[in-house]
């Protein structure tokens, strides 16, 4: 579901014009690399998925929230919790947001996950292993 297929240079193009962003050499080095074979909902594969959270917090909010332009979901936890880059900053930190406190408190409660998205794709297979143990 994730990756639904390899993406392309092209591809990138076309989700830097669609958004007006200029992706950050490391994440599209990542994308382009395909590191998680059949799917990974931390590290979004697909491109569409990309567009589509972003253009959607874009355009309605995170839980009432203003989503920054600056801002691109690179995944998510399944409980309406995203994962997400800040491309006014190289490398980009991997950046976890919570819905709930979004939701209830009115505000943003973010924490650091990785340094970069190289560390983050790192990271993942033991995380994977801590939530399965």
């Amino acid at each position: 579901m994730f990756w639904s297929r390899k993406i392309s240079p092209k591809d990138l193009a076309r989700a830097e014009s669609e958004l007006k962003i200029q992706l950050p050499a490391d994440y599209a080095a990542a994308l382009l690399k395909n590191p998680f074979k059949g799917g990974a909902q931390e590290f979004y594969g697909n491109l569409d998925e990309i567009l589509n959270q972003t253009k959607w917090n874009r355009d309605e909010g995170f839980f009432g929230l203003k989503w920054p332009e600056n801002y691109l979901v690179i995944g998510d936890d399944g409980a309406g919790n995203q994962y997400f880059i800040d491309l006014n900053r190289t490398p980009s930190p991997v950046f976890f947001v919570d819905h709930e406190i979004a939701a209830v408190k009115d505000k943003w409660e973010v924490t650091e996950e990785a340094a970069s998205v190289k560390q983050w794709i790192q990271r993942l297979p033991q995380l994977w292993k801590e939530m399965d143990g």
